[in-house]
């Protein structure tokens, strides 16, 4: 009887852990010394009833300890056998981050539950960055060889402990938007929309016009910085790309990642910059991460 009761005490214990594991949290809002503005709750009454679950990224203090481990900079897990991932013109590309899909929390429906996620970027100038205009059109830029890489592994291997892969030509560490290496970690948050993401327009139309007041507040109490993450809507020190070259499709946010700097890693996008990778939302699911859309800006 009493190994009956235990056996349903560590039952309903398990159920009430994975229900707060999957359920998004609620980022609070952040302290503005702006006075609130009489219709700031109603218009964020509308923008949370368009939340979106998403992955919050913060950097950790933990140490980096296996190869496959979630984490910004430094050495990616790579296999031997494996051809690394070249630029246009056969020139490695740097490294800039890795998502082990089993350390993630659930509730990104559609998202790989296993694997790891690398995403590699031009050692450049411009890191990686190609401009779209008339002659170089989205649908362009995706069917061509492009100087950043997004790579899945669907399996890890265990026997891969290996931090620096061989490279047939070493790269320039004053073209890279980092220095150093960090452990992250994970939370499922509710993401409210971003009045930089090109969606924000078309959520807030049904409250009218702002005003610039409200909208100003807006910004403030809205967009946050450092904003690491996966899913939920993008952030922008300019202008979301999405919004002039599709503006009818459904590009999301893959990845995004942030100016930040902690004892261990320093990241600067240009001049306090961010990196955004997007999906179409078919891509995803299939796993296919040949046709993500790189972008980052600056100040």
């Amino acid at each position: 009887m009493k190994l009956l009761l235990l056996l349903l005490v560590i039952a309903g214990l398990w159920f009430i852990f994975k229900e707060v594991r999957s359920k998004p949290k609620v980022e609070p809002a952040q302290a503005l010394d702006k006075q609130e503005p009489a219709d700031w709750p109603r218009l964020r009454a509308l923008l949370a009833a368009q939340a979106l679950p998403s992955i919050k990224i913060s950097l950790a203090d933990d140490e980096v300890r296996l190869a496959s481990q979630s984490k910004f900079g430094g050495k990616p897990y790579w296999p031997r056998e494996s051809a690394f991932p070249l630029d246009k013109d056969a020139k490695p590309l740097n490294f800039i981050a890795q998502i082990n899909f089993s350390e993630l929390p659930t509730g990104l429906d559609g998202w790989p539950e296993r694997g790891l996620l690398q995403f590699f970027i031009g050692n450049d100038d411009l890191y990686g960055l190609e401009f779209l205009d008339e002659t170089n059109t989205l649908d362009n830029y995706l069917n061509s060889k492009r100087n950043f890489a997004v790579i899945y592994h669907p399996e890890v291997d265990a026997s891969v402990t290996v931090f620096e892969p061989p490279l047939s030509v070493p790269l320039d560490e004053d073209l890279s938007p980092y220095s150093g290496e960090s452990a992250i970690s994970f939370a499922l948050v509710s993401d409210l929309p971003s009045p930089m993401d090109y969606r924000f327009d078309a959520i807030a139309q049904p409250f009218g016009p702002l005003g610039e007041e409200l909208e100003a507040y807006a910004y403030d109490a809205l967009i946050k910085s450092p904003d690491h993450k996966m899913g939920g809507y993008a952030s922008f020190t300019q202008e979301d790309p999405r919004g002039y070259y599709a503006p009818d499709g459904n590009w999301l946010l893959l990845f995004q990642m942030d100016t930040d700097a902690n004892e261990k890693i320093d990241i600067m996008w240009g001049d306090v910059g961010i990196g955004n990778f997007f999906i179409q939302e078919a891509d995803l699911r299939n796993l296919n991460f040949n046709q993500v859309w790189y972008n980052w800006d600056c100040h």
